[in-house]
């Protein structure tokens, strides 16, 4: 049988001591766990995955000891390419989370999305926590007083981030809920709770029309993501037009 429950942790595996910042949905009980694994074979994978987690967390705090180090030499442009290229990596995350998500789905086990969890905590932690190294460095005095556009276009960045990781979480929670929701024959029967659904394909199409809903909700963030890197290219490309000219008239 598969289980799906609301609240606690993620199939008891601790996910939602280091779920990924502002993913709150991430700590919802989901469980794929086979009959057949046992309680040694889950103590296992908690403390892989929690040594993994401490190892991560080191790194990220290594990388932001020296990119904080870095960022205070560089000009605007540079701190602004800085932002898409943190963009670029926050993509591949994404990209990586999903795939994570896709072999969970796959083999039905729970015991890969972990280790999958503390990755994407620790890689968007850091991403997070370079934009707002650059806005930090960007109030400072050094910098030009008109920046407070550029600013303002990097917290806005930072809430539709915050909001793609919401509903990533949240689509990743009913893709989960979705596929447990699909038996091997027509006398399986998935579990809500600790109550059998004894309608399941009703409860898989909600389940189908809940995805879909989340996927435009993720999409149209998306795009309002992408309408603010824009703009923060061509801010960029106006800053060091005006250093050249500023460089030509010298």
């Amino acid at each position: 049988a598969v289980v799906v429950g609301g609240g606690g942790m993620l199939g008891g595996c601790g996910c939602q001591g280091h779920k990924p910042q502002g993913g709150e949905k991430m700590g919802q009980s989901i469980s794929m766990i086979d009959d057949n694994d046992n309680e040694e074979n889950k103590k296992i994978a908690q403390s892989e995955e929690r040594e993994q987690f401490r190892l991560l967390q080191q790194q990220s705090q290594k990388h932001q000891s020296l990119l904080l180090k870095s960022l205070h030499t560089l000009t605007l442009p540079q701190l602004l390419q800085t932002i898409l290229d943190t963009q670029e990596s926050r993509v591949a995350a994404y990209r990586q989370y999903h795939q994570s998500l896709d072999r969970v789905l796959q083999t039905r086990s729970v015991t890969l999305y972990p280790a999958a969890c503390a990755r994407a905590t620790a890689t968007f932690s850091v991403l997070s926590e370079t934009v707002q190294a650059v806005v930090r460095t960007l109030l400072l005095p050094q910098h030009h007083p008109t920046n407070g556009g550029i600013v303002k276009l990097l917290k806005q960045l930072q809430l539709q981030e915050q909001q793609k990781l919401n509903l990533t979480a949240a689509w990743h929670l009913e893709r989960l809920r979705e596929a447990s929701c699909v038996g091997d024959d027509a006398n399986d029967k998935a579990i809500i709770g600790d109550h059998h659904d004894n309608n399941s394909k009703t409860t898989k199409k909600l389940l189908s029309q809940s995805v879909l809903s989340l996927q435009r909700k993720l999409n149209t963030c998306m795009e309002n993501i992408n309408e603010v890197i824009d703009e923060i290219r061509l801010a960029k490309i106006e800053h060091m037009e005006r250093m050249n000219e500023t460089e030509d008239q010298l």
